[in-house]
């Protein structure tokens, strides 16, 4: 598997780059929530001054950039978003923006952009950066081998220091039945096709199993082309949306049940939310009273669209259908009174006393 790793065409080398920032924004009040060094270099500002700023204040283009926020909420992810971000000196600077939601944050990795194309640059000088960063960073070659793990990863890999991580495979992580898709995660980050959130399941140096979600992007590390993953835990997420999948599931086979049985009876079953309108209609209700077509047909439908359907049929005859009222008026009355009633209803339905 790590040969189609290999395989892969890297793209070109040998160009010269400037520094790759991080920093990351909350997406509520487009607050600058943290910044590295680095993108403070870039844009002429300390840490401290982009910590305590907006997002505005360095990409004062509103429409790209709400281009941009919608995107992340809608994918997840987006890769190489080109911007023009405005540094203290006030001279645009071209960027590309590879960016994922992670948590209540979103977290961009920030890459020159000359002539268009992006600046794969040489990450090494920032890796004490890196180091500090509350995400998990890991940069590995073209064959899956950890170069450089940030001290975030250390308690996720069940390591002591990120050297145990060092030199090992990133395959040795992964469970054997995701390995096919990191294989191809690495080989789209590797042509350039990276930049979108993955999920997977992991088993730490402990064999302890957890869930990580992360995004790729190339970058140049020692002189060389590699990749780096910013990652995070999201065990916990997971477990939740399990038990949510699973409650789901029992409420969709308790629904059929209580579905069948009610469509199996003759007598008229419904339930109707505090506007008068269908939650739920039998089959019985659908075919003797209201000549629904299905039992979909009435939720969010009142009485009275089916009794003045039916009228509009016979507009000469106004006793064809009298039944709407008679309905609506019960359920009123229930509805107010909060409690059980017992009414003797009776009119025409379709031109026939019921």
């Amino acid at each position: 598997m790590m040969e189609r790793i290999r395989s892969s065409d890297p793209p070109g080398d040998g160009q010269e780059g400037r520094a790759t920032g991080f920093f990351a924004f909350s997406p509520q009040t487009l607050r600058i929530t943290r910044a590295t060094a680095a993108l403070s270099v870039m844009l002429g500002y300390t840490p401290e001054e982009l910590a305590s700023s907006t997002l505005s204040g360095i990409w004062p283009d509103v429409a790209e950039r709400e281009r941009f926020i919608h995107s992340v909420g809608e994918e997840g992810a987006v890769r190489d978003y080109p911007a023009n971000l405005v540094p203290r000196d006030g001279a645009p600077l071209p960027v590309m923006i590879t960016a994922a939601s992670l948590d209540t944050e979103i977290t961009c990795i920030v890459f020159s952009r000359r002539n268009g194309a992006r600046e794969f640059t040489e990450i090494e000088e920032h890796l004490q950066t890196l180091d500090s960063l509350m995400d998990a960073i890991l940069i590995f070659d073209p064959d899956g081998i950890i170069l450089f793990a940030n001290t975030a990863i250390v308690a996720l890999g069940g390591a002591s220091s990120p050297a145990d991580l060092t030199g090992r495979n990133i395959l040795e992580f992964i469970h054997p039945d995701h390995t096919e898709s990191l294989v191809s995660d690495i080989e789209n980050i590797q042509s350039g096709r990276g930049g979108y959130l993955a999920r997977y399941p992991i088993r730490d140096l402990h064999g302890d199993k957890r869930w990580i979600e992360g995004l790729g992007t190339a970058i140049t590390f020692r002189g060389r082309r590699a990749n780096l993953i910013m990652f995070r835990d999201i065990t916990e997420r997971k477990i939740a949306e399990d038990e949510l999948a699973r409650t789901s599931r029992r409420f969709h086979d308790l629904y059929r049940l209580v579905r069948m049985m009610c469509d199996n009876v003759p007598d008229l079953i419904w339930a109707k939310d505090t506007k008068n309108r269908y939650l739920f209609a039998n089959k019985a209700l659908c075919e003797k009273l209201l000549g629904a077509a299905d039992t979909d047909e009435p939720v969010g439908r009142t009485d009275m669209f089916f009794a003045e359907r039916e009228r509009r049929v016979h507009p000469e005859n106004p006793a064809w259908h009298t039944f709407g009222e008679i309905c609506r008026d019960s359920d009123t009355i229930v509805l107010e009174s909060r409690r059980p009633e017992r009414f003797d209803e009776y009119g025409n339905v379709r031109g026939k006393f019921l």
